[in-house]
């Protein structure tokens, strides 16, 4: 008995020793970060402010990168998984609205964030993407959106 809450204490210890290696929660924090930033800088510009829906997507997708950020500190691989779904559909609208802005000047801005989420997007993909129980169901990595 003694035994084992001895190696499930070492199992947690050594699962909570890979989720701080293992690079996402320092991508997570570059993100939330980096989308901080954009957001902050999305009504500095007149030309840009005007438009309230692209403020409030930039404000929801770094409201969310701040919450994946939280997750990636201690919750499940799960809880990872489904924060991360939600990180990448805020993303894609965000994505959306910049294109559609046509300002080069804060598409040149978005650029950092971009990068900031494919290195969240890689650690997913690497560390917790053999958890997601519907991977398969949407056709493995090859073809879903999430990893890709």
């Amino acid at each position: 008995m003694k035994t084992c809450r001895i190696a499930v204490a070492l199992f947690a210890l050594v699962w909570l020793a890979a989720c701080a290696t293992n690079g996402t929660l320092a991508a997570a924090d570059r993100l939330a970060q980096h989308a901080e930033v954009f957001t902050s800088a999305a009504c500095s510009s007149s030309d840009v402010c005007f438009d309230a829906r692209y403020y409030k997507t930039a404000e929801r997708f770094a409201e969310q990168a701040s919450e994946f950020r939280e997750t990636a500190d201690g919750g499940t691989p799960l809880q990872i998984l489904s924060s991360y779904e939600h990180l990448w559909r805020e993303y894609h609208k965000l994505r959306h609205e910049v294109a559609r802005s046509g300002n080069e000047t804060v598409e040149g801005e978005f650029k950092a964030t971009t990068r900031a989420f494919r290195q969240v997007q890689q650690c997913v993909k690497q560390w917790y993407s053999d958890r997601d129980p519907l991977l398969l169901v949407r056709g493995g990595y090859s073809y879903d959106p999430y990893y890709n």
